[in-house]
């Protein structure tokens, strides 16, 4: 046995989806009016720190003066790990190379222990070097960005 709703009329059906529509409506246009009013008050937090519009200006002088030199050092700094990292790439394939031309079993022995230990010195010489460079540049964008 199925029962029957009742059907609406038409129009309280649309006047329904109407209303519906119109609280949608009036939630979105609610949401975002306190949208802008958040971002208004952040801006304004934001902008109150800063002061000035010449605080700012020299502020940000004073940050573009002080980050070229930082990232010209940084730029050298990288360089040298690269020129590092290439010599010790050269040397570890000299010494590959070194190890087809070996006469004896005890001496392609020895080369082939020179090798691996002279790779996993580049390697760890590479890690340290890329670790120091990366808390380098983070302390010194740190600073840069804390000074007052």
């Amino acid at each position: 046995m199925t029962t029957k709703t009742p059907e609406k009329p038409a129009a309280e059906t649309t006047k329904e989806a109407f209303q519906d529509a119109l609280k949608f409506f009036e939630d979105a246009l609610k949401s975002g009016i306190q949208l802008q009013e958040e971002s208004i008050k952040l801006w304004k937090d934001v902008l109150d720190q800063v002061g000035s519009p010449d605080e700012l200006k020299t502020k940000l002088e004073a940050l573009t003066k002080d980050a070229v030199p930082l990232n010209r050092e940084r730029l050298d700094s990288i360089t040298k790990v690269f020129q590092d990292s290439a010599k010790q790439c050269t040397d570890v394939f000299s010494k590959t190379v070194g190890l087809c031309q070996v006469s004896t079993p005890t001496e392609g022995q020895e080369k082939l222990q020179d090798l691996v230990e002279t790779s996993l010195t580049a390697l760890r010489s590479n890690v340290h070097a890329v670790v120091d460079m990366n808390s380098q540049i983070t302390k010194s964008w740190d600073d840069l960005l804390n000074r007052k």
